[in-house]
């Protein structure tokens, strides 16, 4: 058997609509949140479960920049309220699609971001976007 190749993360792109937003992010992932389970116990005994479909979001820790000029991501968010956008997510290396170095895709809602923070500290702040359905794996070069 090979050797798995663990990745080391590096965000390489991260574009919400058309515009990137690698630059203020420190760290991103997509998420699954478990779907619902439902389960019974019928009168003979056996019990029935079934489980709903994971929901997924794009989990953003970034810095907080209202610049309206390039702009920054919490000025996108924050004027982009409940808008749906297509995303693109490369945490790989090279930012490069392959097999093993796959882009994801899909479809999120914007959400809010916070505004203000801790004194005599960087401002960073992390934003949640349920994404539409299933995210997308996008290996083509």
């Amino acid at each position: 058997m090979a050797a798995s190749t663990p990745l080391i993360e590096k965000l390489i792109v991260l574009t919400l609509g058309a515009s990137s937003f690698a630059e203020d992010a420190i760290d991103a992932e997509i998420v699954p949140t478990p779907g619902d389970v439902q389960k019974v116990i019928t009168l003979d005994g056996v019990v029935h479960q079934d489980v709903g479909s994971p929901s997924w979001a794009l989990r953003i820790n970034m810095i907080i920049d209202h610049d309206s000029v390039r702009p920054g991501l919490a000025y996108y968010l924050n004027n982009n309220i409940g808008a749906s956008v297509a995303f693109v997510f490369n945490p790989h290396g090279t930012g490069v699609e392959s097999a093993s170095q796959p882009k994801w895709t899909g479809s999120l809602r914007i959400q809010p971001a916070p505004m203000g923070g801790n004194g005599q500290e960087y401002a960073t702040a992390e934003v949640l976007l349920p994404i539409t359905g299933t995210p997308l794996r996008d290996a083509t070069p």
